[in-house]
C-alpha cells in the first residue's frame, strides 16, 4: 500500500468567512510544542505570540476584511484545538462552537475510531501477578 502525503490528508485549515476563505499557517512542529507545553503550564506564550503562531499575515487580512471579533475568535479556538486535539475536534469548534458537552462526544468518537475493538484484538491479557489477598 502506498502512502498519500500527510497534507493531502490533513492540509492546512482553510476557514469559510462570509464567501472568503482564509487559509491559516501550517503549525510548525517547534511552535506546536511551546503552545502544547503552554498549555500544559510547562511554558509561557503572550496572547501576540499564540496569535502571531496560529493566524500570521491572515489575521491582518481578516481584519482588514471587516471580520468580527466573535468571528475571529472562533478562527483561533478552531486553530487552537486543530494543534491540541486534532481536526475532528477543531471541526466541532468550528460548526458549534465551544460547547462542552459536544467536544466531549467528539473526542469520545475520535478515541473510539482511533482503537482497535475488543473483538479485533488477540492479544490476551497478562494473568495477575498478584499474590494479596482481601481479608
Amino acid at each position: 500500500m502506498t502512502f498519500r502525503d500527510l497534507t493531502d490528508i490533513i492540509g492546512p485549515l482553510e476557514l469559510p468567512i462570509r464567501g472568503k476563505t482564509y487559509t491559516l499557517p501550517v503549525v510548525k512542529a517547534p511552535d506546536g510544542a511551546k503552545i502544547l507545553a503552554a498549555l500544559a503550564g510547562k511554558g509561557e506564550l503572550s496572547d501576540a505570540q499564540l496569535h502571531k503562531i496560529l493566524l500570521g499575515d491572515v489575521e491582518k487580512q481578516m481584519t482588514d476584511d471587516g471580520v468580527t471579533p466573535f468571528e475571529l475568535d472562533r478562527v483561533l479556538w478552531t486553530a487552537l484545538a486543530d494543534v491540541q486535539k486534532g481536526r475532528a475536534i477543531a471541526e466541532v469548534i468550528w460548526e458549534q462552537g465551544i460547547d462542552p458537552k459536544a467536544l466531549t462526544e467528539a473526542t469520545n468518537r475520535a478515541q473510539r475510531r482511533s482503537k482497535p475493538s475488543a473483538a479485533a484484538s488477540t492479544t490476551k491479557r497478562p494473568a495477575s501477578t498478584s499474590t494479596t489477598k482481601k481479608a
